[in-house]
């Protein structure tokens, strides 16, 4: 594709030349002696033709400029989709990569995708999962530390390709790459899946027949190993503490901080580097609209941080004086969100409950709060205590501008972190319900049996 400086060159280049053709012809028009007629018709078919060509070409490369910039359109929205599947439960990882191996293959109409892992106690590399696989059983693929195409790319750290396998290798190599054989790959490439200098898996595209692998889709592949790295690393570190007492939480806390922060991080990583991009291109402008929009994404990132310590924070308090604390929270958060705040408690209420729901209620709490302050546009909210037929009933309501639920329930429990806060409520055997109407307000409601654990209401069973 042209340049920038080719195009400005060409504006210059183009009218001299058709000056200078027109002068030719004139010239040699006058000197064999044809009239003016002649002279008038050549020179108007000549500025036809030329323009003709000059545009026929201009608006090609502009067709071209366009195609490109909707490529990598798409492959934003692509990534940005395959981010949001990898990250949507931290701990069905599993599931979730074949999932996005499964449209990773569809995007680069692929035949074959799949990706491993390095067992740290045999150091053997064993298959996870291949999407496109002739062999059914996949999980008996394993290989040793450094052998095969995905033990080679664990060990150097680097991408391994083949366009033409096996033409583009010499002999000897072809025993080293069975799984080629096995797959019937001709051109495949394969990834490594690292984080912090350490790499423990790859990931890997292949193709039963030629194919060559551009820059973009490198790149595409590359931000998605990332990725994967992210995800893996983070599940894997939260296995390790399965053990300990606090796990269900720290899980909870890990998927919030990964659907937030991480993903922040990740789009403004893959920004930076298009920003990057366009400077070295000079394109000042379009360099200048991203970073207005990575300042919007940082600042939103740095009120979602403080609002997490914060949560933390009184998260962190000693058990014990649920109201006390629930009433202290709902002040210091009015006060951080410029909001008219109140608690209501019915019925004498002084519930003792156990650590355990009492921290699932107070996060569930805190997370209803924080969607009232990013997306209600309220300027009140009441927090009611009440009993109920079946123990214990909360009620988080505001006066914003409310919603219609069912429109946006397939989508609500990943934008509004609807999903983790029915998780909390499950898992105290309480049930979550919201209900929400258009310039009224929404309700968020927890109802449970909170003698769960040991727990008790006001000392009665």
């Amino acid at each position: 594709m042209i340049s920038h400086k080719g195009l400005r060159l060409l504006t210059i280049v183009a009218p001299s030349m058709l000056a200078g053709s027109l002068a030719l012809i004139y010239y040699w028009l006058t000197t064999m002696g044809y009239s003016w007629m002649y002279h008038a018709l050549a020179m108007i078919a000549v500025v036809i033709l030329s323009s003709v060509v000059f545009s026929n070409y201009v608006f090609g490369v502009f067709l071209r400029i366009e195609g490109k910039l909707k490529r990598e359109k798409e492959t934003t929205a692509a990534l940005y989709e395959l981010s949001q599947d990898i990250s949507s439960s931290l701990f069905k990882l599993e599931k979730n990569i074949i999932t996005v191996l499964e449209k990773t293959r569809t995007y680069f109409q692929a035949d074959m995708a799949g990706w491993s892992l390095i067992d740290e106690t045999s150091e053997e590399v064993i298959c996870q999962g291949i999407v496109g696989s002739l062999s059914r059983d996949y999980r008996a693929l394993k290989v040793g530390h450094g052998e095969d195409l995905a033990g080679e790319v664990i060990i150097s750290g680097k991408i391994i390709k083949f366009e033409d396998f096996p033409k583009d290798t010499d002999k000897e190599s072809i025993k080293n790459y069975p799984i080629l054989k096995a797959e019937k790959l001709r051109a495949v490439i394969a990834l490594p899946i690292s984080q912090r200098d350490r790499v423990f898996g790859t990931l890997v595209v292949g193709y039963r027949k030629p194919h060559h692998f551009t820059t973009d889709e490198e790149r595409f592949l590359i931000t998605l190993a990332n990725n994967l790295g992210i995800a893996i690393e983070n599940a894997q570190m939260y296995n390790r503490v399965q053990s300990l007492a606090a796990i269900e939480e720290r899980e909870r806390l890990a998927r919030e901080m990964h659907d937030g922060f991480a993903q922040a991080l990740t789009y403004m990583n893959f920004h930076v580097t298009g920003i990057l991009g366009e400077l070295d291109k000079k394109n000042y402008d379009k360099a200048e609209k991203e970073l207005q929009e990575m300042k919007g994404v940082i600042k939103q990132t740095y009120e979602e941080v403080r609002q997490a310590i914060f949560d933390l924070k009184h998260t962190a308090i000693p058990q014990g004086e649920f109201i006390k604390r629930l009433t202290t929270y709902l002040s210091e958060f009015g006060k951080t969100a410029g909001l008219e705040t109140r608690i209501v408690v019915k019925d004498e209420l002084n519930p003792k409950l156990h650590p355990d729901i009492e921290v699932q209620l107070i996060r569930i709490v805190q997370e209803a709060l924080v969607n009232v302050r990013k997306h209600a546009n309220a300027t009140r909210v009441v927090i009611t205590l009440e009993r109920c037929s079946v123990g214990l009933r909360i009620i988080i309501e505001d006066n914003g501008q409310g919603f219609v639920v069912e429109d946006v329930e397939p989508q609500v429990d990943r934008h509004y972190g609807l999903g983790i806060m029915r998780e909390r409520a499950e898992s105290i055997g309480a049930i979550l319900t919201v209900e929400s109407t258009l310039k009224e307000g929404t309700r968020v409601i927890v109802e449970g049996p909170i003698t769960h654990k040991g727990g008790l209401l006001n000392g009665r069973q």
